[in-house]
């Protein structure tokens, strides 16, 4: 399987089909206890071990413990509290920036992350330290070879532009007619000082 997200086109192949690879670098996966493929990576200079997550449509998941052990967001005089949802449910996080992270060859900088507080769930299940998403995987095609346990990186149009964050405290769900509702409002973010502004729209 295929995907190159900043071109838009998912490709699918028999394993033993000879694609075109010649300009991808491969890493090796492991595999969780439930299937899910795992790669390593380097975050601001500490090497761990990060699930493939399609389901992270934002950005880099860090553990609580990973980013204590090796000071990873220890710069920041004040984060910015968050949170996220995940297959266990809602979690909070902490959010930064990493200055880099490196999976294989390639460096990607100024990606942005959230460092989770749940003390339980898949990720400390399985002894992992965070996940990848969105953020990291669309500025590459990626090919995972399952059968090979191979996961192939080429750097796409979109390798290593910059990342934007919202960053405004609200956290929306979207309703069965399709619009949208403020499920939270997080304090230490801007959207506290919009409450008035948000009830009336």
């Amino acid at each position: 399987m295929s995907l190159d997200i900043a071109g838009g086109r998912a490709t699918f192949a028999p394993t033993t089909a000879q694609n075109p690879l010649d300009k991808s670098k491969a890493l090796p996966l492991t595999f969780t206890t439930g299937h899910i493929p795992v790669v390593g990576a380097i975050v601001e200079g500490a090497p761990g071990s990060f699930e493939i997550d399609s389901g992270n449509n934002d950005d880099l998941l860090l553990t609580q413990s990973f980013a204590s052990a090796h000071g990873v967001g220890s710069g920041y005089r004040t984060p910015t509290h968050s949170e996220y949802v995940g297959v266990g449910g809602s979690a909070s996080s902490t959010r930064i920036r990493v200055a880099s992270i490196s999976v294989g060859p390639f460096i990607l900088h100024g990606i942005p992350a959230e460092i989770s507080q749940a003390k339980s769930g898949v990720l400390q299940r399985d002894g992992l330290d965070g996940n990848l998403g969105y953020d990291v995987f669309r500025q590459f095609v990626v090919t995972i070879d399952y059968g090979n346990a191979r996961l192939y990186l080429r750097p796409n149009a979109a390798f290593d532009t910059p990342v934007t964050v919202a960053g405004t405290g609200i956290i929306p769900e979207r309703n069965a007619d399709g619009t949208f509702g403020i499920v939270k409002v997080l304090d230490g973010t801007p959207a506290p000082y919009a409450r008035g502004t948000l009830r009336g729209s």
